[in-house]
């Protein structure tokens, strides 16, 4: 099932044939882009606009957010590491 998921998501006009890794990371791409782009908008935005106040808030939501991926994603990796390191120790032991 699993398999022709895949080939039907590879199939698809709208994912230009990208692999499910390669999606992941477009996502995270445009994601590091929102600030840049959303503090674009508040310079081009006078303070009298009703949208002015929520823009300004929207960019440091949106870094907060990046920053709690960034936090995520070092945390997945000291916990791989660890694992890592249990595994070649285990590895060890066992061929000691």
């Amino acid at each position: 099932k699993f398999a022709d998921f895949i080939k039907r998501c590879n199939l698809n006009k709208h994912t230009r044939r990208l692999s499910i890794p390669e999606c992941i990371t477009l996502i995270t791409q445009r994601l590091t882009k929102y600030p840049i782009l959303i503090e674009a908008i508040v310079k081009t935005t006078k303070e009298s606009k009703p949208d002015f106040t929520s823009l300004k808030n929207s960019v440091t939501l949106v870094k907060e957010i990046l920053q709690s991926v960034d936090q995520t994603i070092k945390d997945y990796e000291k916990q791989k590491q660890a694992q890592d390191m249990r595994m070649k120790l285990d590895l060890k032991v066992t061929v000691t």
